[in-house]
């Protein structure tokens, strides 16, 4: 599978711990509703953490976008222009 890179373009909050982060959306990068694909954080200490998200975007945007809970995860690694590693577009079982 190929990995990605991608840059948050925005992000901002729908509760006080869920966030609608914005990416860019890499060339070629084709899902269906209801896919999912694994996400770590481009940072030293969290790109091994990868975790599944299902796509709030629509197949045809030219962006990407996730709503995501963020439980105790620390916010502040969260940031617009920090970078994403996206991989593996599948199904969610």
């Amino acid at each position: 599978m190929t990995i990605h890179t991608v840059k948050i373009k925005t992000i901002g909050h729908i509760t006080r711990d869920t966030l609608q982060i914005f990416t860019e959306r890499p060339q070629g990068l084709d899902f269906t509703p209801g896919q999912a694909i694994d996400i770590s954080i481009n940072k030293e200490g969290w790109v091994n953490e990868t975790r599944p998200f299902t796509f709030t975007s629509l197949p045809d945007d030219d962006y990407l976008q996730f709503t995501i809970k963020t439980y105790p995860l620390k916010v502040s690694s969260f940031m617009t222009g920090a970078a994403l590693e996206i991989d593996g577009v599948y199904l969610m079982q």
